[in-house]
């Protein structure tokens, strides 16, 4: 996870705004225990294409990494972010 992790370091450097490198560096930072890393890259997955489907994903993995961090609060509103964006 750590080179996948370093192979996303790099193609964020070369597109600093590329949510879909930024959902799959959280989910390598979400695997090797690194909550708070995992929720800020997907946090800026959201802030570079806030209604797009990168967006969806990270919401809903953001959600799921706050609710092992114990955010009930923070989970749950991602969860209605979700919703509100698949239009349900």
């Amino acid at each position: 996870m750590a080179g996948a992790i370093a192979d996303y370091d790099c193609a964020l450097e070369l597109q600093p705004k590329d949510a879909c490198a930024y959902c799959y560096r959280g989910f390598a930072k979400n695997a090797l225990g690194d909550l708070a890393g995992a929720i800020a890259d997907y946090t800026r997955a959201i802030e570079a294409e806030p209604t797009s489907v990168n967006a969806q994903m990270a919401y809903m993995n953001r959600s799921l990494a706050r609710k092992r961090q114990g955010d009930e609060a923070g989970a749950a509103a991602d969860l209605k972010r979700l919703e509100e964006l698949r239009g349900k």
